[in-house]
């Protein structure tokens, strides 16, 4: 973008000497700054992101879980195409990549990375890349992070066992993102994080819904002229 700083007239000869009878000046804004480019992070799909239980066979692999759901709000005129992107995941109760085989990234239904699990630890940042997906100005795009999870009979692995995936905000730093020019989106430019909650693996349990609260009260009758009574109070 060319900013005019100054007013005057500009003529140019044949020899491309300037004759001009003032004197003009120019400033240079990068893309970014000009179209007021902001790449925003944030949860999306609550049902995704709240702690719950995830039902996993004690024998066979359970494959394409979602366990993880966020948003990526392009603000300003210009496009931005996203290559690589880190996600961190947490484990408790056995390292990742005993819990989990293999992570997907999806995009408005359709996988577009898969990377096989690597974490041999209990925390650590996997990173979805070669994606070189072009996210469009003014909309908000949507993910989801699904996980292929070991049986509950593979080594380490236990009813109980959590597992957390999340973008922090030293991902969204390290997130290969460039404008329409080519140029990195600068680190001002980046705001938010995205955070879904440690959801448990079991293979077999209880399944609850809370539904209401009843309490009882009973009184037996031991003299004569006391009769027997039940209180029942619902909350």
């Amino acid at each position: 973008m060319v900013t005019d700083t100054t007013t005057g007239d500009i003529t140019v000869g044949n020899d491309n000497t300037t004759t001009d009878t003032g004197e003009r000046g120019f400033s240079f804004t990068t893309f970014a700054t000009a179209s007021d480019l902001e790449v925003k992070f944030d949860e999306d799909d609550d049902s995704i992101n709240d702690a719950h239980v995830i039902d996993i066979d004690d024998a066979d692999d359970t494959d394409n879980v979602e366990i993880f759901s966020f948003e990526i709000e392009i603000e300003g005129d210009s496009d931005v195409t996203m290559d690589d992107l880190p996600v961190d995941f947490y484990s408790v109760g056995a390292d990742v990549d005993e819990l989990v085989s293999s992570v997907s990234l999806w995009y408005d239904g359709d996988e577009i990375a898969t990377e096989n699990m690597t974490i041999a630890a209990t925390n650590g940042t996997t990173t979805f890349d070669d994606l070189d997906l072009e996210l469009e100005a003014g909309e908000t795009h949507k993910f989801v992070v699904k996980a292929d999870f070991e049986p509950t009979s593979a080594n380490n692995v236990d009813n109980g066992d959590t597992i957390q995936a999340l973008i922090s905000s030293a991902n969204r730093g390290n997130a290969d993102l460039e404008d329409e020019t080519g140029e990195n989106v600068a680190s001002g430019d980046r705001t938010g994080t995205a955070t879904g909650e440690a959801h448990a693996i079991y293979d077999s349990g209880i399944m609850v819904d809370y539904v209401s609260k009843d309490a009882y009260k009973s009184f037996t009758a031991d003299e004569a002229g006391e009769r027997d009574s039940n209180l029942q109070v619902r909350i």
